[in-house]
């Protein structure tokens, strides 16, 4: 991008010199004066009335917080002002800002706290990363860190030994890749208190040994929290730095809206809000509440106060979030066939039927959004049954549920999504064979099962409305916080890493195309943020809310997508990421006008009045370097 010196950009300036010196141009034709143009670039709308993804269009004009312009770059003179910033866009790809609608910014800020295991594969590598950070970090009252691999151990997880081998004497909490089991030594069960006596609390499981005794793994949040809330949590200086780091990483990768999918208590909202009122809040925040099941319907009042209190501006919370079941890797999946490891085992679900039952319809029945998080086809079915309940006792509304995950499901639950207009929250990035699927997957679900998780074209061939979010950082073998990961995963189903020697698609008929897969990041997301009126497609009207992106993706190799670099990032007007730079703008400022001599300035005029083939005559005789004027004369139009 770059200022005033091509032909297009020359044309421009010499219509908005025309018309800036027409008595009526300002005053008639235009309908407001932009802020910002951006011209002559590659604006895929996402406007599902036209064929977007065949009809790019070149320009667009942002007033304050919206969009007040789409179209050719001639249309935009209506929209030129004298503090109007204009940006020749050099052909590169304008979309409407990505929507992350599963992710977990707030736990992330926690979790990332420590010793980084993302990427290990064996635990003796796992051992000296753990030793090197303690040495590094002689003060730390606590270990911690995520990341771990579960293909790095074996099925029950790694043991407290391991751990106590290098640090015997403070405590150490690490969590796997996807957050669902946790790691800990002897130091941190004593200090909480759990030993042979202490019982599986719901939904959760903490993994025993030969012995009987505490093994150092715990699975599910339920367990984990039995040591966790025990340990000195990180400072709030360490969190709030975290949580910026987040939001940056989101920006940066072209997010302007994101669903944090784990929010635990009410501070994570004040501390989101409080970044809002110092203006550093640069992502608008969804936030969805996680439940306890054990206090089921009695915690709802409390959660309705909380809507109140966060029902507007960037940070908003109106989505209840509610786990069923784990995961496949640590077998708390819930299924509804047996783990083939494991005869007669389903997993249990985290809350009890009837509580979960009681407290989706009373949701419903309040009027909030809710998520849950279900991975096996056990946890997938109890969540449909539940949301199906809730119409059938409240009435059917405009509710969008969604179902996150989904990674196991039955054939025959997948068109009630659309029946009963719930949405599936996929993750891209994990539609591929990683470093768990034989160990884990194949392992504990057997080839028939294990071969067909993950779907994605099925549920809109059912005319399902997908959503799609990385679950950072529960994120596999990838670490990644992208949605043009996302984009190119959910076309090609293979592991997005540069290092990877795995050619073979991942279940390839469930493969999307790329119209599709842009669609579930922007305007389906917006969709599931109840904001399809004002964000996810760039029409005239709606906030601007949009991405710069170095090349056009219907025209590069599917392979190359997420090679693609997000240069700029605007929230409602707001140049959060990659801001153009003065050398990058032009404005049609007085003192630029005040270079030209009065004479030409006549000439404009007249021009203005009606003779436009006389500044097409005048862009005809520009110099070869594309100067408008030299030494502060403008060129005679011959």
């Amino acid at each position: 991008m770059k200022r005033y010196r091509n032909s297009l950009l020359d044309a421009m300036l010499i219509m908005a010199i025309i018309f800036s010196f027409s008595s009526t141009a300002f005053a008639q034709t235009k309908n407001v004066e932009a802020d910002l143009l951006l011209l002559n670039g590659t604006v895929y709308t996402v406007n599902e009335k036209i064929n977007w993804d065949k009809l790019p269009q070149q320009a667009i004009a942002i007033a304050g917080k919206k969009i007040a312009y789409v179209g050719n770059d001639s249309g935009t003179k209506d929209y030129l002002g004298p503090k109007t910033r204009i940006v020749d866009l050099e052909g590169k790809m304008v979309l409407p800002g990505f929507i992350e609608a599963h992710v977990h910014p707030s736990t992330t800020a926690f979790l990332l706290a420590g010793v980084n295991l993302f990427n290990v594969m064996t635990s003796d590598d796992c051992l000296k990363l753990i030793k090197n950070y303690t040495l590094e970090n002689p003060n730390a009252s606590v270990i911690r860190g995520f990341g771990w691999n579960y293909a790095a151990f074996g099925p029950n997880g790694p043991t407290k030994e391991l751990l106590d081998s290098i640090v015997p004497d403070k405590p150490v909490m690490l969590f796997a890749m996807d957050g669902h089991s946790a790691w800990v030594n002897s130091k941190a069960l004593e200090i909480a208190g759990v030993d042979n006596k202490t019982p599986n609390p719901l939904g959760g499981i903490i993994e025993h040994d030969s012995n009987g005794n505490p093994s150092g793994t715990l699975r599910e949040l339920s367990a984990q929290t039995l040591v966790l809330y025990k340990l000195t949590p990180p400072s709030k200086e360490e969190i709030m730095q975290g949580m910026i780091g987040i939001l940056d990483m989101m920006k940066g990768s072209g997010i302007t809206t994101t669903h944090d999918s784990g929010v635990f208590n009410e501070l994570v909202m004040k501390a989101y809000s409080n970044l809002e009122k110092e203006g550093k809040l640069d992502v608008r925040i969804k936030d969805e509440q996680v439940l306890d099941p054990g206090r089921g319907v009695e915690q709802i009042p409390a959660l309705v106060e909380e809507r109140n209190n966060y029902s507007s501006g960037l940070v908003q919370m109106k989505t209840a979030k509610l786990f069923i079941d784990g995961v496949i890797e640590g077998h708390t999946a819930l299924l509804l066939e047996p783990y083939i490891d494991r005869p007669g085992f389903k997993s249990s679900p985290i809350w009890k039927p009837e509580t979960f039952n009681d407290t989706i319809a009373t949701l419903d029945k309040a009027g909030f959004q809710i998520e849950v998080h279900a991975v096996g086809d056990g946890a997938v079915r109890m969540a449909l049954d539940a949301y199906q309940r809730a119409q059938e006792m409240n009435g059917k509304r405009d509710s969008r549920h969604k179902i996150a995950h989904v990674i196991l499901i039955s054939p025959q639950d997948l068109p009630r999504f659309k029946t009963l207009g719930v949405i599936p929250a996929l993750s891209p990035n994990w539609f591929c064979y990683d470093s768990t699927y034989e160990t884990n997957t194949l392992a504990f679900l057997g080839p028939d099962r294990a071969e067909r998780t993950l779907p994605m074209k099925s549920f809109i061939d059912t005319g399902a409305i997908v959503v799609i979010g990385t679950d950072f950082p529960g994120v596999g073998d990838y670490l990644t916080m992208n949605p043009l990961d996302e984009i190119e995963a959910g076309m090609t189903r293979l592991p997005l890493s540069p290092n990877s020697n795995i050619t073979k698609p991942y279940w390839p008929e469930e493969r999307v195309d790329l119209k599709i897969m842009i669609e579930c990041a922007t305007i389906n997301g917006a969709y599931a943020s109840f904001m399809e009126n004002d964000s996810g497609s760039l029409e005239v009207g709606k906030l601007a809310d949009l991405i710069v992106i170095d090349r056009d993706l219907f025209k590069v190799p599917t392979e190359d997508i997420n090679k693609a670099h997000v240069l700029t990032t605007i929230l409602e007007g707001r140049e959060v990421f990659g801001a153009f730079k003065e050398n990058e703008t032009v404005s049609l400022g007085a003192s630029e006008l005040d270079e030209l001599s009065t004479d030409y300035r006549d000439l404009f005029k007249d021009v203005a009045k009606g003779d436009v083939q006389q500044a097409g005559n005048l862009l005809a005789e520009l110099d070869g370097d594309g100067a408008i004027y030299k030494n502060n004369t403008l060129k005679t139009p011959t």
